[in-house]
């Protein structure tokens, strides 16, 4: 389960998320900002620096492939090693979709 492929796998899929949850920020921003209204405050902020997020893959990659790689440690400790990065990639989704999910939901949300 817990290979160097599925590692990377898992690092290509937050990387995605990362991706689209920043363009889909600055989607909301054209479309929701404008001189009469205000930004909503999260959209703008992963427009503006959201590439920052992509310091969570490549740590998880590293870390995750640094306890493969070592021999004393167990294969418990290397699976949830494996796991975290699928928690993180759930977590990223989610808080994607809500910080470009909700302007579209609550027009009034800033």
């Amino acid at each position: 389960m817990f290979s160097i492929q599925n590692t990377v796998r898992v690092a290509l899929m937050q990387i995605g998320v990362i991706v689209f949850g920043v363009l889909g920020a600055g989607v909301d921003c054209k479309m929701f900002g404008g001189e009469t209204r205000m930004l909503p405050v999260i959209p703008a902020l992963l427009k503006e620096y959201g590439i920052l997020l992509m310091i969570l893959p490549v740590s998880w990659a590293i870390m995750a492939l640094t306890v493969r790689s070592r021999r004393g440690i167990s294969d418990d400790t290397k699976s949830l090693a494996f796991w975290s990065g699928v928690l993180l990639l759930i977590l990223l989704a989610l808080f994607m979709a809500d910080a470009d999910g909700r302007p579209w939901i609550d027009p009034d949300f800033s």
